[in-house]
């Protein structure tokens, strides 16, 4: 019974890790044709980047006008009009959305008023942390602590028995 009890103990904590980097959700929505969400780390790492122009981030997982794969991503500064540009779909220009130089960038969270490249048309984009605090847990924490309670429970009933 000890030795279930440590297994127990050492699962829990190697499936309660808290991830390194904050992940931030990106969101834009436009009239046609469609939405751009990804997810990016608050701290990217850029795949290339020019100082004062823009940076380059390579497989970006997420749904690019209702279609999810990996895209590239350039991200502009102030001086190229700000915003970014889905490599081979749409661009999106607002106000810069990171902070620092473009070789260490920190992303910034906020509603920003953005406008298509292409046609001119508003959009919406959306920056926000993603992912920090789980509102309802895993199934996998829901188990790990019922069967913690039902350990405990064990427990102390045997200690009532034996003590008897």
């Amino acid at each position: 019974m000890n030795s279930l009890f440590r297994a127990l103990v050492v699962g829990s904590a190697l499936t309660s890790a808290v991830p390194a980097l904050a992940v931030m959700g990106v969101h834009v929505e436009s009239g046609e044709p469609g939405f751009i969400s990804f997810d990016i780390a608050e701290l990217p790492n850029p795949a290339s980047f020019i100082s004062g122009s823009y940076l380059t981030l390579n497989n970006v997982k997420g749904v690019f006008n209702g279609i999810a794969g990996k895209r590239t991503i350039d991200f502009f500064n102030n001086s190229l009009g700000g915003g970014f540009q889905v490599v081979g779909g749409p661009g999106i220009t607002s106000q810069q959305i990171f902070i620092r130089d473009e070789s260490a960038p920190l992303v910034l969270t906020g509603d920003y008023s953005a406008q298509d490249r292409a046609t001119g048309a508003g959009a919406g984009l959306i920056i926000y942390e993603n992912g920090e605090i789980a509102a309802v847990p895993e199934p996998a924490t829901w188990a790990l602590m019922i069967g913690g309670f039902g350990l405990v429970g064990m427990t102390v009933r045997r200690r009532a028995a034996i003590a008897c």
